[in-house]
């Protein structure tokens, strides 16, 4: 057994206690997540379905193959976090900042994403079937073979975004900014 602490965005200490792992520490106090601070950590693999991390800083943590189903990680600090193979089932992602986030080929069916920053993500083989990203900057975001069927991306910006052989059918699309976006072979 380790002892682990788990400070907030402000210095605060809001967890401690021992455990086997980091990953089983986090996943036993994932009630207690709101503004921590998890920068860099590697959290492959955990479990955070329902948790709070809304206010959280998650710059560049690894949080691929992990499971965030209705996780809030609403006004959320997530540049350049992996989030690749994530399952992210209704999770909310409002007005969080996923600036050169790696999403690829994650599953973010039914989230929310509205006034969500992905300036430069990876969003490409990722489902956002259903998932409401209205007013979120996608501008030069790899969306490559994504799913964004029936997502409601009305006053999104897709500025010099990559949409190639993205499914945009059944999509909410009023006010959408597509400038020099690059459109080949996207469903509508």
């Amino acid at each position: 057994m380790e002892n682990f602490e788990i400070y907030n965005v402000d210095g605060k200490l809001i967890a401690y206690g021992e455990a086997n792992n980091l990953i089983e520490f986090i996943e036993n106090n994932k009630n207690k997540l709101r503004k921590a601070d998890l920068r860099y950590l590697d959290l492959t693999g955990i479990d955070l379905s329902g948790a709070d991390l809304s206010h959280s800083n998650l710059q560049s943590a690894n949080l691929s193959d992990a499971y965030l189903d209705e996780a809030n990680f609403s006004h959320a600090m997530l540049a350049n976090a992996n989030l690749s193979n994530t399952v992210c089932y209704k999770t909310n992602f409002y007005y969080a900042n996923l600036s050169n986030a790696d999403m690829s080929y994650g599953v973010f069916t039914k989230g929310d994403f509205a006034y969500a920053t992905l300036y430069k993500a990876d969003l490409s083989n990722a489902n956002f079937h259903g998932a409401y990203m209205y007013d979120s900057i996608l501008s030069e975001s790899n969306l490559t073979n994504a799913d964004l069927s029936r997502a409601n991306l009305c006053f999104a910006n897709l500025n010099k975004a990559k949409l190639d052989r993205a499914d945009l059918s059944s999509c909410l699309i009023d006010g959408i900014i597509l400038n020099m976006a690059e459109i080949i072979d996207v469903t509508f």
